[in-house]
């Protein structure tokens, strides 16, 4: 197999500037066969995973003492990650 044309880190990278401008999990403009859609992919997810984590800790800042708003708003971010197909792998 060929080397890829563009590195893994720059397709990190512009998955990671896409998310920042708002477009979504497919808006890659790769081909359908290309090799670099996974990699893309799994960037976009670890971008959406962080932005989850960061409203759940915003939102237990917000009201310490609040449990059933912090455990509601935990059902409401867990159902977006759910419906959003969003998969959580590490880094390889």
């Amino acid at each position: 197999m060929a080397d890829p044309v563009i590195s893994r880190a720059m397709i990190e990278a512009k998955a990671r500037s896409a998310f920042a401008r708002g477009a979504g999990r497919e808006d890659h403009g790769f081909n359908w066969h290309a090799h670099a859609i996974a990699v893309w992919q799994e960037e976009w997810d670890r971008c959406e995973r962080d932005r989850l984590l960061d409203e759940v800790v915003d939102i237990a800042d917000a009201c310490p003492n609040e449990p059933a708003a912090i455990e509601d708003a935990r059902q409401r971010i867990a159902a977006n990650i759910h419906a959003a197909g969003v998969s959580y792998g590490v880094r390889p």
